[in-house]
């Protein structure tokens, strides 16, 4: 039996989701941070929802980028009522971001199982917001 050594491909998977979810989790601090000191308004050149424009009806993304916009300003309530697990996205990428640290961090033995619980964790929480 052939026993393949992927640890490095593993690291370097690894890096490139650690960069993915630091972007999706810095970014809109940065949008925020831009419009509140040019006064530019950089959301409103987004480009428009497909869904909503051939169908009348907001996707589920549109609510979800609303939620997590207002989740980042500060707004609690108003970003439940937009998206009610908007917040629980931003928390799975928190633990995504703590948990795809720990390779860079240490090379213990567990880490690859830490890393597969993490993803059915994950897969779970997904299906909890789905539904």
């Amino acid at each position: 039996m052939i026993q393949y050594d992927i640890s490095k491909e593993y690291a370097i998977a690894n890096k490139i989701i650690l960069f993915i979810i630091i972007i999706f989790l810095v970014l809109p601090f940065i949008i925020i941070f831009i419009e509140q000191l040019s006064h530019f308004q950089l959301l409103s050149y987004a480009p428009k929802c497909f869904v909503k424009a051939h169908t009348g009806h907001l996707c589920p993304t549109c609510g979800l980028t609303r939620s997590i916009f207002l989740l980042y300003t500060g707004h609690f309530q108003e970003s439940v009522a937009q998206y009610a697990y908007g917040y629980l996205f931003v928390l799975i990428l928190a633990i995504q971001l703590f948990l795809r640290s720990l390779p860079l961090l240490s090379n213990h033995v567990c880490i690859p199982y830490i890393d597969i619980t993490q993803m059915i964790f994950c897969g779970m929480l997904w299906f909890f917001i789905i539904h």
